[in-house]
Formats: structure tokens, C-alpha cells, sequence
């Protein structure tokens, strides 16, 4: 589960001295997190904390990575003609989310590859926008409950991440 804001905050944003309410206010700012950071499901269709992802491709020109934005720690294995497991040796760069090679390099035959690799910002990287969305959330869910106003709360999430939204098809 992310983890980019913080309880504490969010009681000096609702400007709250007391312990009472802890549970039910962690519980929104999970949900927040949630609605923002799913890879999957999230309205941003990224991670937003540095997370692990290992995807399995046929072959190196079929490597287009699913959550192609701030990757960094890439490790490419292959299975090779033979059917042995070997390390792809740094002879490549990820741009735009595809493997490509370095100049005056060439791909080994392969029957499988497999990337392991990290996408998403570390913690003290995610953008502000980003976090007030999320603090704009758990706020709104436990100043207005079940009186929010979807279609409104929706327009006004995806305005505040609307650099950050990854658009898939």
C-alpha cells in the first residue's frame, strides 16, 4: 500500500487536536492513496511510490514496459536459443518505456525475456500536486461523507493531477 501522506498532516490540515478520529481519518487517507496510486485502478494508472514491477515479454522487440514513467533500476533476463537463463549485460537504455540498444550493439537470440525494474517517485519525491490531491481527498470524505458531490469531486481530482494522469488505451 503507498505511503505519501501522512496522518499528522492531514490533522493540521483539518486543524484537529485529538486522537478520536485517528482510525476513521488514516482510513480515508488510505483510500486517497488508493484512488491516486493504484497502478491499475488508480485515476493516475501509475504508481506514484517507487514500486517493483517483473514483466514477461516473447522476445526484445516486444519490450514496451507497462508503467514506463520514472523507471529507474532496470535488470533484463532472457531465455536463450538453447533454453538457458542468462543476464542481459548492460547493452541497452530504457527510453519511452522500450529497451534500446546502445549504439554498435545487437540483441542476443532470445525465446523469453523478462524485466524486473522500478517505476514511481521515491517518497520525498512525489509531487505536490499529487499530495494535495490525496489531502483534497481524505478531507472531503470526512468533512462531507456521503454528501459529496461525485461528478464535482471527480472533475476537481483529475484537474488537480492532470499533468501526471498517464493516458492508456
Amino acid at each position: 500500500m503507498p505511503n505519501f501522506l501522512s496522518l499528522v498532516e492531514l490533522k493540521e490540515r483539518l486543524h484537529i487536536t485529538f486522537d478520536d478520529d485517528d482510525a476513521e481519518l488514516q482510513g480515508y487517507i488510505d483510500a486517497a492513496e488508493s484512488y491516486l496510486a493504484d497502478p491499475q485502478n488508480g485515476i493516475l494508472r501509475r504508481p506514484v511510490l517507487a514500486t517493483e514491477f517483473v514483466e514477461r515479454f516473447a522476445g526484445f522487440g516486444a519490450v514496451a514496459l507497462a508503467f514506463p514513467d520514472e523507471v529507474t533500476e532496470v535488470s533484463v533476463s532472457y531465455i536463450d536459443a538453447d533454453g538457458v537463463d542468462r543476464d542481459l549485460p548492460e547493452i541497452y537504455r530504457v527510453e519511452g518505456g522500450k529497451l534500446v540498444l546502445n549504439h554498435g550493439e545487437s540483441w542476443p537470440q532470445a525465446r523469453s525475456v523478462t524485466v524486473t525494474y522500478t517505476a514511481g517517485w521515491a517518497v520525498n519525491g512525489v509531487p505536490a500536486a499529487i499530495k494535495e490531491a490525496g489531502y483534497f481527498i481524505a478531507r472531503s470524505y470526512y468533512e462531507q461523507g456521503h454528501e459529496i458531490d461525485q461528478d464535482r469531486f471527480r472533475t476537481i481530482v483529475a484537474f488537480m493531477v492532470r499533468g501526471f494522469r498517464r493516458v492508456t488505451l
